[in-house]
């Protein structure tokens, strides 16, 4: 038997799940005959979002990882338990 994998925080995990969703949307929406680059394509909302999945727009993507980069980095600070030096001061 496989032992459990070890879990990470909140954010790692989260992390985690955008990651493997990212990639499963990359896989799904390869298919040629979605966001074409044709002149329909440049106004459907469906086909601008598959076309910065498939990385056809790097400055695009790499806002966006920066984005879940952040997201993942507050979600790990919101969840983080507070140590001695973060202990509100009694007084």
């Amino acid at each position: 038997m496989n032992p459990e994998p070890e879990l990470g925080t909140l954010g790692e995990e989260a992390a985690k799940l955008l990651d493997a969703v990212h990639g499963w949307a990359r896989r799904t929406f390869s298919a040629e005959h979605i966001a074409t680059g044709a002149q329909e394509c440049t106004g459907c909302p469906v086909c601008q979002v598959v076309s910065v999945l498939r990385g056809d727009h790097p400055d695009v993507t790499e806002r966006l990882s920066g984005l879940a980069a952040a997201g993942a980095e507050f979600l790990r600070t919101v969840t983080a338990k507070p140590g001695p030096a973060d202990a509100p001061e009694h007084g």
